[in-house]
Formats: C-alpha cells, sequence, structure tokens
C-alpha cells in the first residue's frame, strides 16, 4: 500500500475502496490536546466516560504527555474490522510497527453530529509515531478486502510519505502520478506475470 499524504485525503481520493474522513479542524482542540502537524479533533471529549469504559481518561491523560500530540480519523464501521484484523492480529501489528496509542472506537457508536455507520480512531503518541499511525491506518482502510494486511503496514514505515514503493527483489516501483500502489508484491513471485511486472 503506497499513500502519499494521507493527511490530505479523503474518501474520493481514495478511490472509494474505503471511506476515511478528516474534518478540517486543526490547531488546539478545546480540550487542550496538541493536534499533531495536518492533523485533526473530531470530537475532543469522545468517547464519553462511563462506568463501564474509562478510554476517554486514558487518553486524556496521554495528551497530557509532553511531546505527545493527536490526530482523529473518522472511518464506516463496516471498515474497522481492517484495523483490527482477525483475533486482534492487524491492531496489534499496526501498535508494534508505529508505537503509538490506538483507539478504534467501534462499540461506542458514532460521535455525535455524524452518521450512525460513523466511528472514530484515535491516534495520539509523538509527531512522528502519529504521522506513521494516520498513514498506516489509511492505507489498511484503503486496501481492497482480502489484501494482505501485513503488507501495507510493512511498505515504507520509516517514512510514510515517500513517493517510492519497495518490491521484495529490491526493485524500485513509482506510483503514478495521482495514482497508488495498492500491493507491490501482487502477483506472487512464483507466477511469469509477477516476473514480467518486475522487470518493466
Amino acid at each position: 500500500q503506497f499513500i502519499k499524504n494521507p493527511l490530505a485525503m479523503d474518501a474520493t481520493a481514495i478511490g472509494g475502496l474505503g471511506q476515511v474522513i478528516l474534518p478540517p479542524w486543526p490547531g488546539i482542540a478545546s480540550g487542550g490536546a496538541q493536534v499533531s502537524h495536518g492533523g485533526k479533533i473530531i470530537v475532543q471529549e469522545w468517547p464519553p466516560v462511563t462506568a463501564q469504559s474509562t478510554t476517554r481518561q486514558h487518553i486524556a491523560k496521554l495528551e497530557a504527555q509532553h511531546g505527545y500530540v493527536r490526530n482523529d480519523i473518522l472511518i464506516e464501521e463496516v471498515d474497522g474490522g481492517k484495523l483490527i484484523g482477525q483475533s486482534g492480529a492487524t491492531f496489534k501489528e499496526l501498535k508494534s510497527v508505529t508505537q503509538c496509542n490506538i483507539f478504534v472506537l467501534l462499540k461506542e457508536g458514532a460521535p455525535p453530529g455524524y452518521p450512525a455507520n460513523m466511528r472514530m480512531v484515535i491516534l495520539v503518541g509523538t509527531e512522528e509515531q502519529v504521522q506513521l499511525a494516520t498513514s498506516q491506518c489509511v492505507a489498511l482502510i484503503s486496501a481492497p478486502k482480502h489484501s494482505n494486511r501485513f503488507d501495507a503496514l510493512s511498505v515504507e514505515a520509516s517514512n510514510p510519505y515517500a513517493p517510492w514503493s519497495t518490491t521484495g527483489g529490491g526493485e524500485v516501483a513509482r506510483a503514478a502520478s495521482g495514482g497508488q500502489i495498492i500491493y507491490a508484491e501482487w502477483p506472487p513471485a512464483s507466477s511469469s506475470s509477477a516476473t514480467h511486472i518486475r522487470k518493466l
């Protein structure tokens, strides 16, 4: 998966493979959280504090840490599984790759003012961690349903905005202007078409 600037993308830019909404609310949120560079906070006091959940308090404590910033992503509920994976495998890998605090708020419902099918993802960490987590989340959401989630996490992990994607053999492919490389390692190396594509 290849995303050049995920913070500037919307569902149209992604091509309809998954809906990601990043409302234009940059700056300092009303609750005092520092917003990541180019990021947004959708609803500062979400999720609500309840007797069953302390997620809001946890997020607030992280926001108060020196050097930590936050970015929110709004996704469709049906795409939540792309970030979680089977038995939470994708979510664990996502946190491991980015070292970011990630909250995929599915059971909490839609945030105030948004359609019932929408859910929030909150990312909190250092600027670098949040930027990387944002790019990886957008890559996962926009990936085709049956693509390899872990390959999306591994592409350009050290530089999510680099306009190149490296194939397994060391060759470098560049996406077309306005385009994206969804899966650099497809088709499998065992197929004749894969050999031909890599030569090109």
